[in-house]
C-alpha cells in the first residue's frame, strides 16, 4: 500500500520539529491545514506526521488508524497551499517546512515497511 505513495515522499527520516502542539499562520487556508495535522486529541506529539514515524518506528498504530493516507492528502493540500495563496514569509517557510515534515515521515514509513 506504502509503494503507492512512493511519488509523495521523499526526506530524511528525522523527528517532527512540531512536537509541542500546532503552529498557527496568519493565512486562514494554511490554517485549515494545520487545524487537520494537529488535534486536540493527539496521543502522540507532532500532529500526523509523529502518528506516521510512530507506527513505522513501532509498528503499533495510533488511534487505531496508519495515517499514511492522511500524511499523504496533506502533503498535496499543503502543496495547493504554497501554490495557491498569496503567503507571507513567514507562512510560506511554515508550510513548506510542515511539507517537509510530513515527506520525512513518509519516507521513513515507506522504508519500514521494506523491511
Amino acid at each position: 500500500m506504502i509503494s503507492r505513495f512512493r511519488s509523495f515522499v521523499s526526506g530524511s527520516s528525522r523527528g517532527s520539529a512540531f512536537t509541542n502542539g500546532a503552529p498557527s499562520a496568519s493565512n486562514a487556508k494554511l490554517n485549515n491545514v494545520i487545524g487537520n495535522l494537529f488535534k486536540a486529541s493527539d496521543q502522540i506529539p507532532g500532529g500526523t506526521a509523529g502518528a506516521i514515524r510512530h507506527t513505522a518506528r513501532t509498528g503499533d498504530l495510533v488511534g487505531g488508524t496508519n495515517h499514511v493516507t492522511a500524511g499523504v492528502e496533506r502533503v498535496r493540500a499543503l502543496g495547493n497551499v504554497l501554490r495557491s495563496q498569496n503567503l507571507n514569509g513567514a507562512d510560506r517557510r511554515l508550510a513548506q517546512e510542515l511539507r517537509d515534515d510530513l515527506l520525512g515521515a513518509l519516507a521513513e514509513a515507506r522504508q519500514a515497511a521494506a523491511k
